[in-house]
């Protein structure tokens, strides 16, 4: 089935700065920000001719798409075509729970906090994602603050949908983590 979502996960600046130690992905990062890393890769999704978003994927030097979980990166939709948040959240499970199962009770509370997280957006809209492993994701709706996921797991989840090898739709993903393919 053809994937629908029209969200993105993200993470504040701040926290990979704060996070960030020489140990770790982050710590390349730590000195730059989302707006300064470079696109990877950037694709138009389309269901059965009608296009639905651009789909941007910002990462900093060094990210592994097969260990994308790992790393900090955003997201951004650029939408051609509007959609209710409630639909936005709805799909998102679904495309989840295509990847592996979720339990009834982890469903039904992801979903409401996506649907608490995500407005209704109109053609036009821009949604980025920010995320930072093991913390969880920030948001933006063209360029303000919309919300956070705090949840690390649902964030890694979330991001999965478009970035996860079993992904629904993975010429999109292919399109988005570049030429360089899965290695390192």
């Amino acid at each position: 089935m053809v994937c629908l979502v029209t969200m993105l996960a993200s993470v504040s600046s701040s926290l990979l700065a704060k996070e960030a130690t020489a140990e770790t992905p982050q710590a390349a990062t730590a000195a730059t920000t989302p707006v300064e890393w470079p696109v990877r890769g950037r694709t138009l999704f389309k269901v059965w001719g009608f296009e639905i978003y651009f789909a941007t994927l910002k990462a900093p030097p060094g990210f592994v798409p097969d260990l994308y979980a790992e790393t900090p990166f955003s997201l951004t939709l650029e939408y051609r075509r509007s959609f209710t948040g409630v639909d936005i959240a709805r799909r998102s499970i679904e495309e989840m729970q295509k990847q592996s199962a979720l339990s009834e009770e982890e469903a039904k509370r992801w979903g409401l906090q996506l649907q608490q997280l995500f407005p209704d957006v109109a053609k036009g809209d821009s949604i980025t994602g920010r995320y930072v492993p093991g913390k969880g994701a920030d948001f933006t709706l063209n360029g303000r603050a919309l919300g956070r996921i705090d949840d690390p797991a649902l964030a890694q989840r979330f991001f999965a949908i478009w970035l996860s090898p079993r992904t629904s739709e993975p010429e999109m993903r292919q399109a988005l983590i570049g030429p360089k393919g899965n290695g390192r």
